[in-house]
């Protein structure tokens, strides 16, 4: 499951990227998302702590900048 949503969000990612489709933006970052708590999950006790503990630090450094969701999903600094 989680290789499939790994997989889709690559593929998603190629198309967003030629294709300059501004919605699909927002479903590859829902699918990143989604695989890094599928893997998250899965994973050991120390490294799942440590990767929600990353995810959590970068989501608030980011909503911190006082940026819209549009900015965030583009990754501009």
């Amino acid at each position: 499951m989680r290789s499939y949503l790994i997989l889709g969000m690559c593929a998603l990612f190629l198309v967003q990227y030629f294709a300059e489709l501004n919605w699909l933006q927002f479903v590859v970052v829902g699918l990143s998302l989604l695989a890094f708590l599928g893997s998250a999950f899965k994973a050991d006790r120390f490294p799942r702590w440590l990767g929600i503990i990353m995810m959590t630090a970068g989501i608030l450094i980011e909503s911190q900048k006082e940026r819209g969701p549009r900015e965030l999903a583009m990754g501009y600094s």
